[in-house]
């Protein structure tokens, strides 16, 4: 009975050993880890960080007049968007409601598909009539439906 007890024991004894070697050597690896990884972020730069260019930046380069004007208007007015089209209505006060059709290819058929949008626009003067070619320009928002300006009328109908 006695060599059984001791077995066990020193069985015990040697797994408890193991595992406090283990949790020594795994605290010596943090603790040393800690203080190289600050002296390695302390010491060495940083890596240069790749700026992202979007439209702002990108505006911004192109002119250096634009700038200065640019940080009170925004980019959005050096590239607004312009469609042309025909005047369909011009019987609200300075507005006109154009439409802009377009063609696409259909993806599987191949069949070229027309499709058209109606587009309020803002005519300052109610210089456009019924069957006018104008051209328009995106804008910020004048009323609930108006996002568009009339820059110019192209050719006029007879």
């Amino acid at each position: 009975m006695a060599e059984k007890t001791t077995k066990k024991t020193t069985a015990a004894k040697s797994t408890a050993t193991k595992t406090a070697a283990k949790k020594t050597t795994a605290a010596k690896k943090t603790t040393a880890a800690a203080p190289r990884a600050a002296a390695v972020t302390a010491t060495a730069p940083r890596p240069a960080v790749r700026k992202i260019v979007t439209r702002k930046r990108a505006a911004a380069t192109v002119s250096h007049t634009a700038v200065a004007t640019q940080s009170v208007t925004g980019w959005r007015r050096f590239r607004r968007k312009t469609k042309v089209g025909v005047v369909v209505s011009a019987k609200q006060a300075r507005t006109v409601i154009v439409t802009v059709e377009r063609q696409r290819e259909h993806p599987l058929y191949k069949k070229v598909l027309r499709s058209s949008t109606k587009l309020h626009a803002h005519d300052e003067r109610n210089d456009a009539n019924e069957g006018d070619t104008v051209r328009i320009v995106e804008s910020r928002p004048l009323s609930r439906t108006k996002r568009w300006r009339l820059v110019e009328i192209l050719k006029r109908a007879r």
